[in-house]
Parts: C-alpha cells; structure tokens; sequence
C-alpha cells in the first residue's frame, strides 16, 4: 500500500488545520522551498526518520526548512485518526441520534464501487480510503459543534 493511501489527503489535511485541529503528526505535508525542489508536488514527509521510541523534541517546521522544504500541514495516519475519533456521541441534533462508532467498507449502492463508511446512527461519510472517510467525519463532527 503506497503512502499516499495511509495519510490524510492534502486537501482534507488542510480542511483539519483551518478547523483547529492539533498540527501534530508522525507525518507532514510538505512543499519545496529551494530552488531545486521549488516547482515539486507537495510531498509526504517525516522529520528525520524519527521512530516512535525516540522522544527527544523536535521543532517539525525548522527541521523542514533546514532540509529545503515548508510545513503545509499534518498527514495524519488512520491510527491517529482513530484517537481523535470520539467512541460514541449522545446529542440529539433534530431527528438524529448519533450512536456507537461503526467503521467498514462495502460497495457503494450508487457507484458499484468499493468505499469506506464511517458512521455515527444515520449519519456517515465515506472514501475510497479509510483514513479519508475517518477525515471526512472528523471534519463534519468539528463543523457541527459536536466534538
């Protein structure tokens, strides 16, 4: 599985960060700054090859300036997703309960396609990918005040 599909896409990313969500991640967004890599896509990084034991502190954006490139915004992995995700909501919001977590993939009713299906009650959002459908509904529990 590429990188790519294990991480927050770029776009949804950014959504997090406008919403307030904690910039921090095993993973960043990254965009060239010097001149070699200036007109490069944004790229998937991680400050020094860090490994999950190594707890010295790091400044994430001086790291990235050092070896050419800027901050845009955390990746975040599906298992940092999940510790964000709260395990159940009680809120009535107008004829809706929302319930229990429920995450699974099954083909799309509409698209025939394969997607992944986060879901509180009757309320869910879905992807292709796992950790954008757990962005997705993150994103819409921030907007409707309900984390």
């Amino acid at each position: 599985m590429k990188l790519k599909d294990q991480v927050v896409s770029l776009e949804l990313s950014k959504k997090m960060d406008e919403l307030g969500f904690k910039q921090k991640s095993l993973w960043y967004w990254c965009k060239g700054i010097c001149k070699g890599n200036k007109n490069l896509p944004p790229k998937i990084m991680c400050p020094g090859g860090l490994t999950i034991h190594d707890a010295r502190p790091i400044d994430v954006d001086e790291y990235f300036f050092e070896v050419g490139y800027q901050t845009i915004c955390s990746a975040y992995t599906v298992a940092e997703l999940g510790e964000m995700l709260p395990n159940f909501i009680e809120k009535k919001r107008s004829t809706h309960l929302f319930r229990n977590l429920k995450i699974y993939k099954q083909k799309h009713e509409i698209l025939k396609e394969m997607f992944w299906f986060v879901r509180y009650g009757c309320t869910y959002r879905n992807a292709k990918t796992e950790v954008n459908a757990r962005a997705k509904m993150l994103i819409y529990l921030k907007e409707n005040n309900l984390i």
